[in-house]
């Protein structure tokens, strides 16, 4: 508990207060951009994984003198831990009852 005066703020599987109200593709669960051919301002929703793949990829690794590998792995626990959204208590996807971790499909609750 870090905070004595409400013991849920910060606590695991506690859900973070939004900034903006939520926007869902159909209005009320599906993420935007689950309809791959849906038109936003006249263009489709590009694949996310495939912009970071993109934008985030080198051909060449260099070593740095000054950050090592735990500097990710900071990087890693602050995104799984204090993310701002909660996890899914559901590990397989609702039409077909596949696991979330085998398959690539925009399937719920999978996302």
């Amino acid at each position: 508990c870090n905070n004595w005066g409400d013991a849920a703020w910060g606590a695991s599987l506690q859900p973070f207060r939004r900034i903006l109200p939520p926007k869902y593709e159909n209005g009320f669960n599906t993420p935007i951009g689950s309809d791959v051919d849906r038109l936003y301002n006249g263009y489709k929703k590009p694949n996310p994984r495939k912009i970071s793949s993109q934008l985030l990829s080198t051909n060449q690794v260099t070593d740095d003198p000054d950050i090592t590998g735990m500097v990710m792995q900071w990087g890693q626990f602050l995104d799984h831990d204090l993310g701002h959204s909660m996890e899914s208590v559901a590990r397989q996807t609702f039409r077909t009852g596949e696991t979330c971790s085998g398959s690539c499909e925009s399937e719920a609750p999978c996302f």
